[in-house]
């Protein structure tokens, strides 16, 4: 028993009249108080240790955020220079069937002119045979 433990039992025992079982019962009781609130107390307190663990948790977060950023902008670089080539592809089809069009067209055009040029010829022949 320390010091302390003593007074108080003297305290309980000649100041409250407490029998000596009870005053040392007390004696105890506020002793495991007094442990329980400075374990209690001495578990809020952050230690060294404790704040250097956190610092290194912050630091791995940290570096693990940054991979995953720099993941992230390969996967995004990738799928854009894909979807570019994808742009590409298609307009270069468009194109194609845009100057396949065009031949079309033309050819269209220019056998409608035949036909047109010939229909003429046709006609100029048969006013010609007409008039002899």
């Amino acid at each position: 028993m320390s010091m302390s433990h003593i007074r108080l039992y003297d305290l309980f025992r000649k100041e409250l009249h407490l029998p000596d079982d009870k005053a040392s019962d007390f004696v105890v009781a506020v002793g495991e108080v007094s442990v329980w609130e400075a374990d209690k107390n001495r578990q809020l307190l952050a230690t060294k240790n404790d704040i250097h663990l956190l610092k290194e948790d912050i630091h791995s977060l940290r570096s693990e955020l940054k991979e995953d950023i720099h993941s992230l902008r390969s996967e995004l670089k990738e799928e854009i220079n894909s979807s570019r080539l994808e742009f590409k592809n298609d307009i270069h089809l468009l194109e194609l069937k845009v100057g396949q069009f065009k031949d079309d067209i033309h050819k269209a055009i220019y056998r409608a002119g035949v036909v047109q040029f010939i229909a003429i010829i046709s006609a100029v022949l048969a006013i010609v045979k007409f008039i002899r």
